[in-house]
């Protein structure tokens, strides 16, 4: 096949080959170290955030000690200081809130920033017990062991 080429045609076709197995490589190579690059930011920001929900666990944390000292001592003792603790943790919740919105739609941002608290879909009932259920739907009553048409001895 080649043989009947012009020489002109062979050199195109001899150095054709390499070069697109090259720009191949290459552009295989750009998109693996662009989508590493989105990762790290992804992995980045949600890092950044997650120190930010330690902060914020920390401060809650100083503000159940002194409000327990508080109510402990009959709400004489350090009435400031958990005032001022109280601005601090409304503070890193404003914090919070206010850099939800860098995560992302991916790393559910969206959804953190909605009333302070992740959204739910689905259904929002209550088991008996008093815990909510889980899924796209309640579960089904149980089916009962016997009929009462079928037999009138039948307890329910």
């Amino acid at each position: 096949m080649l043989a009947n080429l012009r020489i002109r045609w062979k050199l195109v076709a001899i150095f054709l080959l390499p070069a697109l197995t090259l720009s191949t490589v290459a552009v295989t190579r750009i998109v693996s170290t662009l989508s590493d690059g989105f990762q790290a930011d992804r992995e980045l920001r949600s890092l950044q955030f997650s120190t930010r929900v330690a902060a914020l666990a920390g401060e809650l944390q100083g503000e159940r000690t002194l409000s327990t000292q508080w109510a402990g001592t009959g709400k004489a003792q350090g009435g400031e200081e958990l005032t001022t603790q109280r601005a601090r943790v409304d503070r890193a919740l404003a914090d919070l809130r206010a850099n939800a919105e860098e995560l992302g739609p991916e790393l559910g941002g969206a959804r953190v920033t909605r009333h302070g608290r992740p959204r739910r879909s689905g259904w929002r009932r209550w088991s008996p017990t008093g815990a909510p259920w889980t899924g796209s739907r309640p579960p089904r009553p149980r089916p009962r062991r016997c009929s009462p048409r079928r037999s009138p001895t039948c307890s329910t």
